[in-house]
Order: structure tokens, then sequence, then C-alpha cells
């Protein structure tokens, strides 16, 4: 991880055929099926035609894959889209943001891949952002994270479909949520992000439920957007031991900027307070 060097820059087939004006396309997440063939999550950005003031577009999410380790991408289709009329509308003035800023999880213990995104409202006049949550949305691994594959958590059950269903907060007033499963602690652990810069964690005994109890503010104010926990030993990304390194693309104390910060997980001394 600490020794990355860049590839040539990836091309994209006819397939990226830009439907309503797409601006770009960034890759949130990539999975290698055992075959060497890649999957990708992709954040779309769209809808710029109007003025460029503030958080005035919309997103999507979409999957490409790639049979040459990257080199050359195909887009498979939208994967998950948010639904304009569902409930929460701060006003009139406000309009969908869609979803986007995507973190996958790779559930491999239980067979499911895992998106947290960030959906939200946009004030027409000021460009502003409210209402930002963190949802969640699963695929079974066998369907290899195809389109009309997933589904959205709606509070109860995983029911809602990808394309335009509707679905619950799990992590209110959060622009990210990075989800690992944690060994030394048996429990899936969310490190995340809220809108004011404070960061917190959380953990959750299962998934299936998106039990996930309240979150610990009691962590380093050092968090932005995009944050990336590996374990230092394994460089597993999705199971991580007693020792957890955490890479953000800010990582910034009192000004000293820093690549990555190291986390290590502890249960108190018996007897002590918890």
């Amino acid at each position: 991880m600490d020794h990355l060097s860049p590839l040539p820059e990836a091309r994209r087939d006819a397939s990226f055929s830009r439907p309503h004006g797409d601006d770009a396309y960034w890759s949130d997440g990539i999975w290698e099926d055992g075959s060497g063939k890649f999957h990708a999550i992709v954040h779309i950005e769209y809808d710029y035609s109007r003025p460029r003031k503030g958080f005035l577009w919309r997103r999507r999410i979409g999957l490409a894959t790639s049979d040459d380790h990257g080199a050359n991408w195909h887009y498979e289709g939208d994967i998950l889209t948010t639904n304009p009329k569902r409930p929460g509308r701060p006003s009139a003035g406000f309009t969908d943001f869609g979803c986007g800023d995507t973190y996958l999880f790779v559930d491999r213990r239980n067979g499911y891949f895992y998106l947290y995104y960030l959906t939200a409202w946009v004030d027409g006049k000021s460009g502003a952002r409210a209402d930002e949550v963190m949802s969640v949305a699963r695929c079974p691994m066998s369907a290899g994270m195809a389109p009309g594959a997933w589904k959205k958590w709606n509070g109860g059950e995983w029911a809602e479909p990808g394309i335009g269903g509707t679905e619950a907060p799990i992590f209110t007033d959060a622009d990210s949520a990075v989800i690992h499963f944690n060994s030394y602690l048996n429990a899936y652990v969310a490190i995340g992000r809220n809108s004011d810069g404070s960061a917190w964690i959380a953990t959750c005994p299962t998934l299936s439920a998106q039990d996930w109890q309240p979150r610990d503010y009691d962590f380093p104010r050092r968090l932005y957007w995009y944050n990336w926990p590996i374990d230092p030993i394994t460089g597993d990304r999705y199971e991580i031991g007693q020792n957890l390194r955490v890479y953000s693309s800010e990582a910034n104390v009192n000004g000293v900027g820093s690549k990555y910060m190291n986390i290590q997980f502890s249960f108190p001394a018996r007897g002590a307070a918890p």
C-alpha cells in the first residue's frame, strides 16, 4: 500500500454513452472475481446544465468491468438510483441529489456485497446540501454485482429495488461510512464522518439487520470524505484484526498532514470501567 505505482490511464469503450450528460466516472471500489476480471463500482455525476452553484447536480451508481486488469473498461449499467419523490424533502425548493459517494464492503463470510452510499437534498437557490444520510444496498456475491441484483435496506428488510427504490437511513447527518469486519471485536465496524467534520466509530453484530450500535464520537477529528481501512499485517481491506490502519484523503491534525493513522482496539481490563 505504501509503494504503489501509477498505471497508464484507463480507456473506456462506447458503452459509456453519457446518457444524461454525465460529467465524469469515478471508481469507488474494485472486486476481482477470481478469474482476473475486475468489477468496479462507479460514482457518476450528471445534470451539470444547471448553474454551477454548490451541489446543483445529480448522481447515480453503476457497474463497470475490465478483462485486462483495468486497462480497458465496459459499462454494464446502473445499479443504484434514488426515488426523487421519496418522503423527506425539506421544502418545494429542494431537489434530489441522487446517490453516490459509495463505500464497498465484501462480506465473504456471508456471501454479500454491501454498498453504503450518500443521499441528500439540495437547495435549488444556494446549492447547499441538507439531510445528508448514509444508506445501504446489498447484492449476493453469486450475482457478481450485476444490474438488477441489488436490494436496498428499507428499515425492516432488503425489499426495495436498487433502481428507483426507497431506502432507509442507516447513519443520519453523515457524509461517509466505511465498513470492515473486525476479528478481534468479532463485529462489523463502521468508521465515518459527519457533515460538520466530526469523526465517529460504530459496531454491529450482523449486517443482515443493520443493527448498528450508537456512534462513538471519541475519535480523532482527522477524517475527510474518503477513507480506507486495511489490516497493516495482511493488507486485507475487509477483514481486519486488532490493529487497524486508516488511510484518508485528508488525515490532517492541526495542519500537519499524514497518509494514515494507526488504531489498536483493546478491551478494558477485568474490573475496570467499560
